[in-house]
């Protein structure tokens, strides 16, 4: 009987939910901020039901003390440049096509013409 009990506290100590992997600048200090209050005794605890381990407060304590904990990167996509980008692919080849078709209509002229004197 003293196992189940056992069993118990380790089942409450597991999270169910997904465990988020990537976090912020700021979500990063939260942590470390509150790992500054918590008892030796209890970090590890507190490191499973966040779903981290000493690694990653390692290096963000050394990220914090190199001033490298930096905002992550922001998209620099422009959904009007990539939209100007691909319509003027799109005209490229529209106009390579159509010079294209210009040369297969100059060459056709001239066939008919040489194929129309022959026949006269």
């Amino acid at each position: 009987m003293g196992q189940k009990n056992n069993l118990a506290k380790l089942s409450n100590q597991v999270t169910e939910k997904r465990i988020q992997r990537k976090y912020t600048p700021n979500q990063k200090q939260e942590i470390l901020n509150e790992l500054a209050l918590i008892p030796k005794g209890e970090i590890g605890a507190y490191l499973r039901q966040k779903g981290l381990y000493a690694s990653h407060i390692f290096n963000w304590k050394k990220q914090l003390e190199n001033g490298t904990m930096k905002p992550g990167r922001k998209s620099t996509r422009n959904p009007q440049e990539e939209a100007y980008k691909r319509l003027e692919n799109e005209n490229l080849k529209l106009k390579e096509k159509l010079r294209q078709a210009g040369l297969i209509i100059a060459a056709q002229k001239k066939i008919a013409e040489l194929l129309g004197d022959q026949t006269t």
